[in-house]
């Protein structure tokens, strides 16, 4: 299969094709599905596959249309198995893409190359066989429209895969941050607590160093008075 092809399966697919999982979510393309795979709660999993159903796999083969993908899920032990092999055949598919992009890049320098020398050519021999030459012309202009669309749709498909993989890395983008937003929020709830029970420490040792000094005193007192009534006792 070309990789023009395989790079279909890597598209956003339409509203009406999406995957509704269990949990309200709904996955649109495969780097969606590797990952709500790796974060995904078992009980959700179990929904979606079990000995009579395998709801990710009849989606791969179905609605993505890749078929040796749609196997390996079908056969994977658990929903890890699952994503990583979703994950590993989306970078396949992305590296062939990039290598064919290289390829027709080079190709359409050479067919510039051959048609510039071509048009040369005509030039020269246009007094001695025009109307010869306007209808090799022509064919040749015709085949080279057919081969330019198939750069075009090759074009479409990879920019269409790019900007789905660009939307994914986005949307992972925002529940990282928001992730973070969370963690400072307890961080900052953990450290006003810590405030408080410091302030509340500090005013009850306070209190006890006060009552300490006050026993102290009177104990100074007694000791006194003490010492007074003996030594009259003692005259």
């Amino acid at each position: 299969m070309g990789s023009n092809k395989k790079a279909r399966f890597l598209r956003e697919v339409l509203p009406h094709e999406e995957l509704k999982l269990r949990d309200g979510k709904k996955v649109k393309n495969l780097y969606e599905l590797a990952y709500n795979l790796r974060t995904m709660p078992n009980e959700v999993f179990g929904y979606h596959v079990s000995f009579k159903r395998n709801d990710f796999s009849d989606w791969v083969a179905k609605v993505i249309g890749d078929k040796i993908l749609a196997k390996k899920v079908k056969n994977a032990k658990d929903k890890e198995e699952m994503s990583e092999l979703i994950s590993e055949r989306v970078q396949e598919i992305e590296k062939e893409v990039v290598a064919k992009e290289k390829a027709n890049n080079a190709k359409s320098k050479k067919n510039k190359k051959k048609i510039t020398a071509v048009k040369a050519n005509k030039l020269n021999k246009k007094s001695k066989s025009g109307s010869k030459n306007k209808s090799k012309d022509n064919k040749k202009k015709n085949k080279l429209k057919s081969k330019n669309k198939d750069n075009k749709k090759g074009y479409e498909d990879k920019l269409n895969f790019l900007l789905t993989r660009e939307k994914f890395i986005i949307e992972k983008e925002r529940e990282i941050e928001f992730r973070e937003r969370k963690i400072l929020e307890i961080e900052e709830k953990i450290e006003n607590k810590l405030k408080e029970m410091s302030e509340i420490n500090r005013k009850r040792y306070r209190k006890e160093f006060l009552n300490g000094m006050i026993v102290g005193i009177l104990l100074v007192i007694l000791g006194i008075l003490g010492a007074l009534i003996y030594w009259k006792l003692g005259i």
